[in-house]
């Protein structure tokens, strides 16, 4: 995001929020190592956070981008939140927070950088302001990830999952740990036996790169893993690993941490490999997932 609209966006978000009328509030704005931060405290207590909170992640030339905007009420998240991917280039997450805690219905989408405005030419920018100085949140064509109901902070009930083409992949029950149904025999391809398919996979490591801006990194890494669904829980054999030790300490960081959403059914017991390449360009990193069955 042009870094010249920061002032002007701010004002207009943080200055019309419904949280701020008749309230004794004091502005705040915080800098600190990678982003910055925009929102209200009480003056009688100023460590309590109210009204409209924006947040800007900023890189080592001190360009910011959005990475997230939403409500407090009185130190706990409310209302509508949104999340964008790095770089505030489209939106990732929505949803509703109640008494700090997500409730009602989420969506997660996939990074898009083919997002345009009815009435800009301007691409990967997540908020338009128009003329008329309305704030929109950019939401055409993106390509939605997942969506469902959570309560009180937990996944319910059933969920979609989706791949980048639009396809739903699968319906999960979260309430109850089964899967619904899934669409993986209507596909010409192979999918991972993973929640939502390998999409969903290369959604978590962009995301977990996002999360690790300012590490350093270094050129090329790759590790491959074979997984064994021979038991009810996947066994993770590594077969090979290249790159210094910061890049292989992040890539087995990331295979630890995967959320157990494997369905080991649906391959029916057999090996699957997966290959995680991380390419340099300019110090961006893009990692992505090979997916292969022995």
């Amino acid at each position: 995001m042009n870094f010249k609209l920061i002032p002007i966006i701010l004002a207009l978000l943080l200055g019309c929020s419904h949280t701020l009328i008749g309230q004794d509030l004091k502005r705040k704005k915080k800098s600190s190592d990678g982003y910055f931060e925009d929102y209200y405290v009480l003056k009688s207590d100023k460590k309590i956070k109210q009204g409209q909170y924006v947040r800007f992640d900023e890189d080592d030339l001190g360009n910011r981008s959005v990475s997230q905007m939403g409500f407090y009420e009185r130190d706990q998240p409310a209302d509508l939140w949104s999340y964008f991917h790095a770089n505030g280039s489209s939106l990732k997450e929505e949803g509703s927070y109640r008494e700090g805690k997500r409730n009602g219905l989420w969506k997660t989408f996939f990074k898009s950088d083919r997002l345009r405005s009815a009435d800009s030419n301007e691409l990967n920018q997540a908020i338009h302001v128009d003329e008329t100085g309305t704030i929109q949140i950019l939401r055409n064509n993106l390509p939605i990830a997942s969506e469902g109901v959570y309560l009180n902070g937990e996944k319910v009930g059933a969920w979609n999952y989706y791949s980048k083409k639009g396809q739903l992949i699968d319906k999960y029950d979260h309430s109850n740990n089964k899967l619904v149904s899934d669409n993986r025999n209507d596909q010409n391809t192979p999918i991972l036996p993973y929640l939502g398919g390998e999409d969903h996979l290369d959604y978590l490591l962009h995301e977990f790169f996002d999360n690790l801006r300012g590490t350093k990194k270094s050129k090329t890494g790759k590790v491959e893993y074979a997984i064994d669904f021979s038991s009810n829980q996947p066994n993770f054999n590594l077969i090979a690993i290249k790159g210094n030790s910061n890049i292989k300490e992040i890539l087995r960081e990331f295979v630890t941490n995967i959320p157990d959403y494997w369905l080991p059914s649906i391959d029916n017991n057999n090996y699957s490999k997966l290959i995680f390449t991380i390419l340099e360009n300019d110090e961006i990193f893009y990692p992505e997932i090979i997916f292969k069955k022995y």
